[in-house]
C-alpha cells in the first residue's frame, strides 16, 4: 500500500512510500473454521494477523483469491487448493461469527510497516 510519508513544508509536495502489512506467528495459532474466537483472542493482533486469520477461513474452503497477495500467501500452504470462486454457501455459522468479529477489529487496526519493517 502506498502511504503518505510526509509533506514538504515549503512546497506542500506530498511524499508517498510503500508500506506492507506485517503478520506474526499469532496468525497461525487460531483455526477460525473450528474454534469460536473471542474478543480477548483478537484484540491485540496486528492487522496482518487479523486479515490472515479471516482469509484462512475462505482458503480452507478452496476459495480462489483474486487478490494476488492472499493468493501468494496461501499458495505456500500445503493444504491450500484454490478451486472455487464462490464459497459463501459453505461457510458455517461459527465461521460467519468469526468473520464478523475479525472484520470489526480489522476496521480499526491501522498497522502498516514501511519497506524497512518499521
Amino acid at each position: 500500500k502506498d502511504v503518505l510519508w510526509g509533506v514538504d513544508e515549503e512546497t506542500g509536495e506530498e511524499y508517498y512510500g510503500e508500506a506492507f502489512l506485517a503478520n506474526t506467528e499469532k496468525a497461525f495459532e487460531f483455526n477460525a473454521s473450528t474454534q469460536l474466537l473471542k474478543e480477548v483472542d483478537v484484540q491485540n493482533l496486528t492487522k496482518g494477523d487479523l486479515i490472515i486469520i479471516r482469509n484462512s477461513i475462505y482458503a480452507r474452503h478452496g476459495y480462489a483469491f483474486k487478490d494476488l497477495t492472499l493468493l501468494s500467501f496461501f499458495g505456500y500452504q500445503t493444504w491450500y487448493l484454490p478451486v472455487f470462486t464462490d464459497i459463501s454457501a459453505e461457510l458455517t455459522d461459527l465461521e460467519l461469527q468469526n468473520i464478523e468479529l475479525l472484520l470489526r477489529y480489522e476496521e480499526h487496526a491501522e498497522e502498516y510497516y514501511d519497506v524497512f519493517g518499521r
